[in-house]
């Protein structure tokens, strides 16, 4: 059997250098921090699931990316093959402090992450990507080993997937819609794209975790700032429950 060594806390100077673990960790994304009552709690495991262009991958980068300024490390074990370094880094992701697993199949995915939360790594970031899962089956017990070993290392676990496969091994269970479009009109007949939106549901949480109250959140994905610069734009957000407090960001709503 091979040992596992703890991985040593890298702190920043100044008020960055707060321990992981004194509060919970912001994901980046405002929509997902509320239905989470402030983000990833140390030993919780997160499932936010949902079909192409939900922003799952967005979200984790973002996730990421808070950890790695707070000076911490962090794991993406990468199954879907998502990831672009050069985005990563443009989306505040420190990439010395990231470790970027590629596994091919699912129980190498597995594997890995559980030597990552047994090394201790505060943020572990499962990506599934899209169906077929390379080896997907339904495997309940090894995800509930995943989730037992996050919780008693205090590691956060967050897992992307287009469907639902922890099942009830993750504390919460989040749906990530497939995005609205929003569109500019540009003269009198055209159109142009003006931003993708979408929302997030808290579909179950566990027991542990079952005094949260929250219910559907807005997810703005890529709403361009240029949709409030022309009084005569005639800006429509299909399908999408925009949230009060955004309605100023827009000329109308159909």
């Amino acid at each position: 059997m091979q040992a596992v060594r703890k991985i040593p806390d890298l702190e920043l100077p100044g008020p960055l250098a707060e321990p992981f673990s004194a509060r919970k960790l912001s994901t980046g994304t405002e929509a997902l921090d509320l239905l989470l009552a402030g983000g990833l709690a140390p030993g919780e495991t997160v499932e936010v699931y949902g079909q192409r262009s939900g922003g799952r991958l967005s979200m984790a980068l973002a996730a990421l990316a808070q950890a790695t300024a707070r000076g911490r490390c962090a794991a993406l074990v990468d199954l879907g093959d998502g990831l672009d370094p050069q985005s990563a880094a443009t989306a505040g992701v420190d990439l010395e402090r990231l470790l970027w697993v590629r596994p091919r199949r699912l129980a190498p995915a597995l594997a890995s992450a559980e030597a990552l939360v047994a090394a201790g790594v505060p943020l572990v970031v499962i990506d599934l990507g899209m169906p077929p899962i390379p080896g997907g089956r339904d495997d309940e017990d090894a995800w509930r080993r995943l989730a037992h070993a996050a919780r008693e290392e205090g590691v956060a676990l967050l897992i992307s997937s287009p469907f639902r496969v922890a099942g009830d091994a993750a504390d919460l269970a989040i749906e990530a819609f497939q995005p609205a479009v929003s569109w500019r009109r540009h003269g009198e007949s055209a159109r142009i794209l003006g931003g993708l939106s979408s929302h997030l549901e808290l579909r179950s949480r566990s027991a542990a975790s079952a005094s949260q109250e929250a219910g559907p959140q807005a997810l703005v994905l890529a709403t361009s700032d240029v949709l409030a610069e022309d009084d005569e734009d005639d800006v429509r957000i299909l399908e999408f429950p925009v949230r009060e407090q955004d309605l100023p960001r827009y000329r109308a709503i159909a």
